[in-house]
């Protein structure tokens, strides 16, 4: 083979390469990028078609609207409803047979009784004739008072609006329907064309054809269809055509009536030159940059054929001339050139190796010595899960062992099999994995602490993609005693609290001394009477596990370290008493409840706040303060409203009950920032909470049993009723929930109002708890109304929660709000909703001034 033509197939090779894997990927990269857009376009274009024709949709809507209120207007008339209801035909069609006739909006009008009997009717549309005759308006009439939607009538294409007739303050039980309408003709659709800018058409199943042009004939639109149809294009067909160098976005969507059912086609039609214009521009700059490649395309070979295929072909003519013995006069100046380089640049590589060689091995031993010295341990492993010979020191004695060969999930779990099956199915699901999504989600399946010895470990894991011993890929643990930063943690938590235990209480004052004498008053006084007054063993256990759960929430409120946490504890033993009553006497209760220190928790969480604010902290011999005793105040007052008896002596009485009664509005002013806790807990977003009115002085005595109580009603709040942010953005609503806390005055008494925009309760699920709790039986159960099944949420031991927790689940803590309010003589009432959130409406009498 001669020179010219190797040099000749080296040079076409070149180009051929050039144009594979240069020239070839920017053409179908260009390609794919016109195909994209121009998609693209097409797509948004489709989606504005979509978007108008959904708007035109809403226009007859409001068409609908428009009428909707002279019909309701006249369902709310009185003479009309005693009409409808003594079946005066002669008023009805002096007053609403005219309808039609007075109103330029209303072609049609028809009243009917409850059971759709058609009472009257003018326009002559069938299907109201003597009965409605339409299915949709019956059913919508049972649950809404009035609405509008598109039918299709015997008469044509209408909007029909439906109202009740009730009376004038529209609060009368309905006794019939007004049903007035409007056809739909071309005129409402030219109405339409002006506001939406595109042309628009209406083609019935019942034949009815109605355009905003005439140049939209039946036949055009049926052709277009039946096009697409065969095109094998569905709902919200799309295309575009040119007419005269205009480009028309055509789309047919189904155009259905007030059931949602489809009753034809709706089509509209509006000019759209974006796509085409931007067509035109990238296949101008698709030629352009053609030209600019081919031209690219000749620099690069000339420029190869120049500085390296000519150098390499002298290059080799030269060698074979000294290879065949022949004598070699001069080396060409270019060949010299290239030998040159070539040699010093392999002579360099030589030298860059060994040098390179001796810097790795000076660096690996460095790193060695590093993660040795790191306090860390570091060892690898494939998909054997076999640890490497390559690991640091540190390993070897955290599992106090030597770590090498040894299987990974062996070595995290000792002693626990599942969990050394589970490491081991997620680790060979990993390296078995192929795709990089899906290795990624497993990779963050691996466990991120374990206890090695009792000893809490951090694990963190690499990927090592190049492994020389292990020929695959293999993962990097790194292993971190974190004991000391979970010890730390914990005493942080700590000071954390008793700094939160302090604020409460130094903010909330006297709320905290009322929660401490009402809680020295139940272990010193009320204990004692509870277990000594008549009544069953069950009787005695529920009076004191309500006071306890009762305390709890309101110790819970203060933070109290010791007090709170053992009140639920000793909470758990008494619920499980009410679970095994029988098994238990009298006298080993007795026992029980005298082996609860309460007295010692109390004095512990005393000691820590005189620690910070001083031994002089809760003491009655304050400097300047006057100490009067409750009792003989209570007294006193009660002598001046006995002997004083004129008006102007009861405002003396009003100044001195000044002295310790309270707004109401304070014995809540803790709990905004408790609901707020609770909610942060439990990962609920709501608004901040806020106490409206409560100005009404009150006897704290008298009033705050009650007040307590209601902090069970607002943790129920945040168990059941508002939802979290997913579960409400799902349901269309904020994703912050809103509690609403009003306090009025009415009728001499205290109306409080606690409402949210939650789930609401669930009456089917407690009508379930009630079989399931042997409450009652499946048939009558199911007997049970709604308000019926509310006054079950009172009931003791009564709860929809699956686990019990120390939030909820035990059943108590609305029975409590109960009995309080009661004991005021007061009431409760509860409204709810379900997907719209739950009122609670407590009503409690003032006692009399005197």
């Amino acid at each position: 083979m001669s020179h010219t033509k190797q040099n000749h197939s080296l040079s076409y090779e070149m180009i051929l390469w050039i144009s594979l894997l240069i020239v070839l990927p920017l053409v179908i990269l260009a390609f794919y990028f016109y195909s994209t857009m121009t998609s693209g376009l097409k797509d948004l274009e489709k989606e504005q078609a979509i978007i108008k024709s959904q708007a035109a949709e809403k226009l007859f809507d409001k068409l609908g609207e428009s009428i909707l209120g002279v019909t309701i207007s006249n369902g709310l008339w009185g003479d009309n409803r005693d009409a409808l209801l003594n079946k005066d035909i002669e008023w009805l069609q002096q007053n609403i047979y005219t309808i039609s006739d007075l109103v330029p909006n209303i072609d049609f009008v028809a009243e009917a009784d409850l059971l759709g009997q058609v009472i009257i009717q003018h326009g002559d549309v069938s299907e109201l004739t003597d009965l409605v005759k339409l299915p949709t308006i019956m059913e919508r009439f049972q649950d809404t008072q009035g609405f509008t939607g598109v039918t299709d009538t015997s008469k044509g294409l209408a909007i029909v609006a439906v109202s009740p007739v009730t009376g004038d303050d529209g609060l009368d039980k309905p006794v019939g329907m007004l049903v007035t309408g409007r056809f739909i003709d071309s005129a409402i659709l030219k109405s339409i064309q002006s506001t939406l800018q595109s042309d628009l058409a209406v083609l019935l199943h019942s034949g009815q054809f109605l355009s905003s042009n005439e140049a939209i004939s039946k036949n055009k639109l049926s052709g277009f269809l039946n096009d697409l149809q065969t095109a094998g294009n569905q709902k919200n067909a799309f295309t575009t055509e040119k007419h005269n160098n205009v480009s028309m976005a055509k789309v047919a969507v189904s155009f259905q009536d007030m059931a949602d059912q489809t009753i034809g086609d709706l089509y509209l039609e509006s000019p759209s030159n974006a796509s085409g214009e931007v067509e035109a521009g990238l296949r101008k700059l698709g030629i352009y940059a053609g030209i600019i490649m081919i031209l690219l395309l000749i620099l690069v070979s000339y420029l190869l054929r120049r500085r390296i295929i000519l150098p390499l072909r002298q290059f080799a003519i030269t060698m074979e001339r000294m290879a065949s013995g022949a004598p070699v006069d001069e080396i060409p100046k270019n060949v010299m050139q290239a030998d040159a380089e070539i040699v010093g640049a392999f002579q360099k590589i030589i030298h860059w190796n060994h040098s390179l060689e001796k810097t790795v091995e000076q660096r690996t031993l460095a790193i060695r010595n590093l993660l040795d010295s790191a306090g860390q341990g570091f060892m690898s492993f494939g998909a054997d899960l076999i640890i490497s010979d390559e690991h640091s020191v540190e390993c070897n004695r955290i599992f106090n062992q030597e770590v090498a060969r040894n299987s990974l999930p062996e070595l995290l779990y000792p002693n626990d099999v599942e969990e050394q099956k589970l490491l081991k199915s997620i680790l060979d699901e990993y390296f078995q994995e192929q795709d990089v999504n899906a290795k990624e989600l497993i990779f963050s399946l691996l466990p991120a602490e374990v206890y090695i010895q009792q000893i809490p470990i951090q694990l963190d894991y690499k990927i090592i993609e190049d492994n020389q011993e292990m020929k695959s890929e293999a993962l990097m643990v790194v292993l971190t005693d974190i004991s000391e930063k979970r010890l730390l943690e914990h005493k942080m938590d700590a000071e954390r609290h008793l700094l939160k235990m302090v604020v409460k209480v130094v903010t909330n004052y006297d709320d905290f001394v009322e929660m401490v004498r009402e809680y020295e008053h139940f272990y010193q006084t009320e204990l004692y009477e509870f277990l000594h007054t008549r009544g069953t063993l069950e009787q005695h256990i529920l009076t004191i596990f309500k006071k306890v759960h009762t305390l709890k929430g309101n110790c819970g409120l203060m933070y109290l370290i010791h007090v709170a946490p053992n009140l639920h504890l000793m909470e758990e033993q008494l619920s499980n008493l009410l679970k095994q009553k029988e098994l238990i006497t009298s006298e080993k209760f007795i026992e029980l409840i005298a082996s609860f220190p309460m007295k010692q928790w109390l004095d512990e969480d005393i000691a820590l706040l005189q620690d910070i604010l001083g031994d002089e902290f809760l003491q009655d011999e304050q400097t300047n303060v006057i100490v009067i005793d409750l009792e003989k105040l209570i007294e006193f007052e009660y002598k001046i409203a006995k002997l004083l008896k004129e008006d102007k002596d009861k405002t003396l009485l009003l100044e001195l009950r000044k002295w310790r009664y309270k707004p109401v509005r304070t014995f809540f002013r803790s709990y905004p920032e408790f609901i707020q806790r609770l909610a942060d807990r439990e990962g609920i977003f709501i608004h901040p909470l806020v106490i409206e009115g409560g100005d009404t002085l009150v006897d704290p005595e008298w009033f705050q049993p009650f007040a307590r109580t209601l902090i069970h009603t607002l943790r129920n709040v945040i168990v059941h009723g508002i939802e979290d942010s997913e579960e409400r953005i799902d349901a269309g609503k904020e994703q912050y929930g809103t509690i609403q806390f009003k306090i009025q005055m009415a009728e001499e008494q205290i109306h409080l109002t606690i409402s949210d925009d939650g789930r609401g309760i669930d009456l089917e699920h407690i009508r379930t708890k009630l079989v399931e709790k042997g409450q009652s039986e499946s048939d009558d159960a199911k007997q049970l109304s709604d308000d019926e099944l509310l006054e079950f949420i009172f009931a003791e031991e009564f709860s929809t929660k699956q686990e019990v927790s120390d939030l909820a689940g035990r059943g108590v803590g609305l029975s409590a709000v109960k009995s309080a309010v009661e004991i005021l003589g007061g009431a409760v009432n509860v409204k709810t909703m379900k997907g719209r959130g739950t009122t609670f409406e407590f009503y409690v009498p003032l006692p009399e001034a005197n």
